[in-house]
């Protein structure tokens, strides 16, 4: 899989996510470090209070990212 990682970036330093899952949900992650993003089996990334997040790509249909 490409990593988005380098458009991701292009917003800014610190961003925020929406992630919509194929089973209707959504969750916003507010804080990403772009830096930190990751690509492989999950898309891993930081947030500025020192989380670490994990994604299954296989459970994501799309998102957004903000400013």
């Amino acid at each position: 899989m490409k990593s988005l990682k380098s458009s991701v970036e292009d917003i800014g330093e610190v961003v925020s996510e929406v992630i919509h899952f194929k089973s209707d949900h959504q969750k916003t992650f507010e804080g990403i470090l772009t830096d930190s993003i990751r690509v492989g089996s999950f898309t891993k990334f930081k947030t500025t209070k020192g989380v670490m997040v994990g994604i299954n790509h296989r459970e994501v249909e799309w998102f957004e990212v903000h400013k």
